[in-house]
């Protein structure tokens, strides 16, 4: 929710093709999934009304106000939920060698003569990496990825039978090489295009980077936590 949506104003171009928004003060948000408060500074905000193509950004910081014990471990299993599967955590995963280990996949997608989409080879993770620093890789890709995910978490939903596995697929275009940080943050953000599930990542979905997750045990409780990514 926007505490504050009057500070926020959005039009239509002359052209009739592109919605544009900015605001006048940094945004309130409110996600009582999550618990989290999110004041969002917003720099940028365009969203092509032909092709459905969003992009914006900015600056913004995260309050945490999950001081509620009852709604804590609900708090936590939204956001693992939210994690897992994101940019975040495949970006991550890609940064530590892992993307095979945290259940995701890559391929090329290249175009055939007639200009169709088809899947070649299988990628691996120095194919997409390189000038690889203890806190930092830039990655880079001349064809568009494929990434698909396997949901493989069922300690996240209450109950047994409420979890069904489910395969997701997504795809990163390269317009430019990324700089991105060792907790999955990357300053060019236009030099990407996501598309597929990880394109749905907005800002309802959005996590701190400091973010670490954490596993459930039968109970909900937290019996252990990951090493933090610095």
């Amino acid at each position: 929710m926007i505490e504050n949506p009057k500070d926020l104003v959005v039009y239509r171009e002359s052209s009739g093709r592109n919605l544009i928004a900015y605001s006048v003060k940094p945004l309130i948000i409110t996600n009582s999934s999550f618990g989290y408060k999110i004041f969002y500074d917003l720099k940028n905000f365009s969203y092509d009304l032909s092709n459905e193509h969003l992009r914006f950004s900015g600056d913004y910081y995260f309050k945490d106000i999950s001081n509620q014990k009852r709604a804590n471990s609900r708090y936590k299993r939204n956001r693992l939920i939210a994690y897992y599967g994101s940019r975040m955590h495949f970006l991550r995963a890609l940064f530590t060698g892992s993307v095979s280990q945290e259940k995701f996949e890559m391929c090329n997608i290249e175009l055939d003569s007639c200009g169709t989409k088809i899947l070649t080879n299988s990628l691996h993770e120095n194919e997409l990496r390189f000038a690889i620093n203890p806190d930092s890789m830039t990655i880079y890709h001349f064809y568009p990825v494929l990434i698909r995910y396997t949901d493989n978490h069922p300690e996240l939903f209450p109950l047994p039978y409420v979890f069904d596995q489910k395969n997701y697929t997504s795809r990163i275009v390269f317009s430019d090489s990324l700089h991105v940080y060792n907790n999955g943050y990357y300053p060019e953000s236009y030099n990407v295009s996501w598309g597929g599930n990880m394109s749905g990542d907005r800002i309802a979905e959005m996590l701190p980077f400091d973010f670490v997750p954490e596993f459930f045990g039968k109970d909900n409780k937290d019996i252990e936590k990951e090493s933090p990514v610095q």
